[in-house]
């Protein structure tokens, strides 16, 4: 009997993720945001952000980011034009404030407000900051870069791994040891285990303008120095699924170390466990080009996707999908501010109403299955 309580105690705890999912449609109504919304993130009161905010104060597109779920508000700009700014990847902090890259001044900002934003992890070389990813103390942050080539043969020409110490001040190429000998070409998404042991990164190798491959590289982080070790293929989508040629965009995983991946071109989400293993899909009605992703929401369960609108890619389209896991980033941040700092965040975001239409999701949950079969042998 006590066994059966412990493998019902084991059962119940673990998140089950269908197969197969379908994301919801969420419409801005009306949508600020332009057809390169990107740079998905996320802050302690649930509230989901993207760049390519449209805001009358800022006359280029590309310099401003705003929250596009639950309710659309501007959050950050930096004047400038299209020739030297376009902010893409962010992360907020647990004071409230922000790190976001530009990729075409190949600079990193904290943004505290549009008129408080100070350049940081300065010096480096950056081919051409894209995305990035933070550990959980917040002292580490790396950086991926994209040089979005017809061919980008040799490797690390097309695509470079940062790290930026922010204790330390020091920054440096991370990768630089490892382009080569794992075969790494562009890089795009980035992420960083729960437990801040792993980073993965994206590559995607292009000849000729045809895209050959699409892989995740996981990386070991040094603890004591945020130095990079033990490369291993974590996926590669040829063997996966022959996607090979769909470009790998957005990364992101819940608190229990599960991977999202965007598949720009795909219209769909892969999510993958900790070890690489297939877990799900996610299909997305409304976007066949995601770009980006991030957890928000109350519950922090609510991930929200953002990418080019299928039949229409000088539109942006919002899906989101409820997990039955929490975000990492959410969870975390949350876990680190206060009340305080959480209601000052949604004060200061100045949002506009927006409404909401929905195709409900179908995924069912096949836990209690799960358990009745495994008691049923038992018995």
């Amino acid at each position: 009997m006590n066994f059966l309580i412990g493998v019902f105690s084991i059962v119940s705890a673990q998140s089950v993720i269908p197969l197969e999912n379908v994301a919801t449609s969420f419409v801005l109504n009306p949508n600020p945001f332009g057809p390169n919304i990107e740079g998905a993130s996320v802050d302690a009161a649930g509230t989901v952000y993207a760049v390519d905010f449209r805001d009358t104060q800022f006359q280029n597109p590309n310099s401003a980011v705003g929250s596009v779920f639950p309710k659309a508000g501007l959050a950050f700009g930096k004047q400038g034009t299209k020739v030297d700014t376009l902010l893409n990847g962010a992360r907020f902090l647990k004071d409230g404030s922000a790190i976001i890259v530009d990729a075409v001044a190949h600079k990193v900002y904290n943004f505290k407000s549009s008129s408080s934003f100070t350049e940081i992890c300065g010096g480096a070389k950056f081919l051409q900051p894209n995305d990035l990813a933070i550990t959980k103390s917040e002292k580490y942050v790396y950086f991926s870069g994209q040089n979005f080539t017809a061919t980008t043969f040799p490797t690390g020409q097309s695509g470079d791994i940062w790290l930026c110490d922010r204790e330390r001040g020091i920054v440096k190429n991370v990768g630089l040891p490892f382009y080569s000998p794992m075969d790494i070409h562009r890089t795009n998404g980035i992420e960083v285990s729960p437990n801040d042991q792993y980073l993965y990164v994206s590559s995607a190798s292009n000849f000729n303008g045809t895209v050959l491959s699409n892989q995740i590289i996981q990386f070991q982080i040094n603890q004591e120095n945020g130095d990079l070790g033990q490369p291993r293929v974590l996926i590669d989508f040829g063997m996966l699924d022959k996607t090979g040629d769909v470009d790998i965009d957005g990364m992101r995983t819940d608190i229990e170390g599960n991977l999202y991946v965007t598949r720009n071109g795909a219209g769909k989400v892969t999510i993958l466990s900790p070890t690489g293993e297939l877990k799900g899909t996610i299909k997305l009605p409304t976007i066949s080009n995601p770009t980006n992703l991030e957890f928000g929401g109350t519950n922090g369960k609510t991930l929200v996707i953002v990418g080019k609108c299928a039949g229409n890619l000088t539109s942006s389209c919002i899906n989101t999908w409820e997990s039955p896991i929490a975000g990492k980033a959410i969870t975390y941040l949350r876990e680190g501010t206060s009340r305080q700092v959480v209601s000052t965040i949604s004060q200061n975001n100045r949002n506009t109403p927006l409404s909401a239409t929905t195709n409900k999701a179908s995924s069912n949950s096949i836990l209690f299955a799960n358990l009745f079969w495994i008691l049923f042998m038992i018995y």
